[in-house]
């Protein structure tokens, strides 16, 4: 089990991670999708503090569905009020008590059969054997149970593996795997994806990290702990970032409509090594949200000429072959979030 999860993790997820826009949508995604399967409790593993803070946690999203929240984690303190209550976190934002249940997420210390559907998001890439995590999920579900998993798709370009990224940038993701390899892993766990249910997460901040197919643009970090240093591009990276994904929602709500013409097309793009395409779709989609100069300064980022054929064609594989093995796009976002039965 990874150690970096303990008390250290806690603290920096209620100062930076809780209530960060993606983690609310995400949320929001999740507790939604629970209502639509008509499930009453969920099991939530590696959920950190979500038990034990409100809005906009898992367990308070949750709750407006009247649904049942119960939190699986590494560390008891994810499941004791003293944990925000010692970061000032205010009274009225902290639930008296949680459900919850500590242990090893590889070997779930829970009877065979029991679950009706868990929550395993933005965990599994950070955790060595990913197949005893679903093989270990698929056992604990009732035999109609459901789990919804939450993996790294165009997110640091995580699912297409490129060298000159690893090589400047140490990742905590100890799992970064190609869409081919989760699917694969998922089938083995004996899973099927309900591709009704599946979707993409934040497909701006997912295309943003298109900036990374240019190394100029990727933080450096040593080690895992170390302080990340930026360049300037880099920097400009981050600003562009934070800047369009607080209209993922509005943004994934538009291009995921019926019928998703954008999108489609900016899939066929990547799949063509078009980034011209690709960039001037969104170049239009941001010019309804930000101002003139963030429009022209993120257009000047976004230059195709920039970025090298071999990248190119390496990205434009991985989309294909995302969109052969489970279709409707799931892999265009910053995540790909799957329902697995």
């Amino acid at each position: 089990m990874n150690q970096l999860y303990g008390g250290e993790y806690l603290q920096h997820y209620l100062e930076t991670t809780w209530r960060s826009g993606y983690t609310a949508y995400k949320n929001e995604v999740i507790a939604a999708t629970a209502k639509d399967l008509k499930v009453s409790q969920v099991l939530d593993l590696g959920g950190s503090v979500n038990g034990i803070v409100g809005q906009p946690s898992l367990r308070a999203k949750l709750a407006e569905k009247d649904i049942d929240y119960a939190g699986f984690d590494l560390d008891i303190g994810a499941f004791l009020p003293e944990t925000p209550r010692s970061l000032g976190i205010p009274e009225e934002r902290i639930y008296p008590s949680a459900k919850g249940i500590v242990g090893d997420i590889v070997s779930l210390p829970i009877k065979s059969r029991s679950v009706e559907c868990v929550v395993c998001a933005d965990v599994i890439e950070h955790i060595d054997h990913p197949e005893k995590i679903l093989s270990e999920i698929k056992r604990v579900l009732k035999p109609d149970g459901q789990a919804i998993i939450i993996i790294p798709s165009l997110y640091k370009l995580d699912a297409v593996k490129f060298a000159h990224i690893d090589e400047k940038r140490k990742s905590s993701h100890v799992n970064k795997l190609t869409t081919e390899e989760w699917v694969e892993l998922c089938h083995e766990s004996e899973f099927s994806v309900d591709t009704d249910r599946s979707r993409p997460l934040g497909i701006m901040s997912g295309l943003t990290y298109l900036l990374w197919l240019d190394e100029e643009f990727v933080p450096q970090r040593k080690d895992v702990e170390g302080e990340t240093q930026y360049s300037e591009n880099a920097r400009l990276f981050k600003h562009i970032k934070s800047l369009v994904a607080e209209y993922d929602p509005v943004i994934d709500k538009r291009l995921l409509s019926d019928p998703p013409r954008t999108l489609d097309g900016i899939k066929k793009a990547l799949e063509n090594g078009d980034l011209t395409t690709v960039t001037k779709s969104m170049i239009d989609l941001l010019a309804d949200f930000v101002s003139p100069d963030e429009l022209a300064q993120a257009q000047k980022c976004f230059d195709a000429a920039r970025f090298s054929k071999d990248r190119i064609e390496a990205l434009a594989t991985m989309i294909k072959k995302s969109n052969q093995m489970v279709g409707d796009n799931v892999f265009l976002g910053n995540s790909a979030f799957l329902v697995l039965k």
